[in-house]
């Protein structure tokens, strides 16, 4: 068992919440997974199976940081094939 700390994003200055979806070169999830998770705005990452390889649960302070991140930082790490972005517009239950 493990207790933390869950921080509301608002409150830490992260209002946009993003679900991204990766798909990846097969024999680099775990090098794309490693570098991902090193993110800090990697809150929750996943290994799935389906059309998807992985998920990730993120927070970014606006659009315009998530578009850069995307931009300069996810499309550098090997193995990334394409990504699906969902936004947040509303959470009704957390963790």
């Amino acid at each position: 068992m493990r207790i933390v700390a869950i921080p509301e994003p608002k409150k830490i200055g992260c209002s946009l919440i993003a679900i991204i979806a990766f798909q990846l070169v097969h024999d680099k999830v775990a090098s794309f997974m490693a570098a991902l998770s090193k993110r800090k705005e990697t809150k929750c990452l996943y290994a799935t199976s389906g059309r998807f390889d992985a998920i990730a649960l993120m927070w970014f302070p606006s659009t315009e940081l998530l578009f850069r991140f995307m931009e300069k930082e996810v499309s550098k790490i090997e193995g990334l094939k394409a990504t699906e972005t969902f936004i947040c517009m509303h959470i009704e239950k957390t963790f």
